[in-house]
């Protein structure tokens, strides 16, 4: 986690990804502004290539 948070002092960003189902997306419901305060992204990948994201991406 230290680490992590060291790539985004210097201006990386950071995510976690998923597959886009039910469980998963509880799962990150559930601990979702915690992942915010920490700037983590979550990506949901879907079974046709599709991707959507949780958070905001650095500029």
């Amino acid at each position: 986690m230290v680490k992590c948070l060291g790539n985004l002092d210097e201006g990386f960003g950071a995510g976690i990804a998923f597959p886009e189902d039910d469980y998963h997306k509880r799962l990150v419901d559930g601990i979702k502004k915690s992942l915010g305060t920490l700037g983590l992204l979550v990506f949901f990948l879907s079974k046709n290539s599709g991707v959507s994201v949780i958070g905001d991406l650095p500029l």
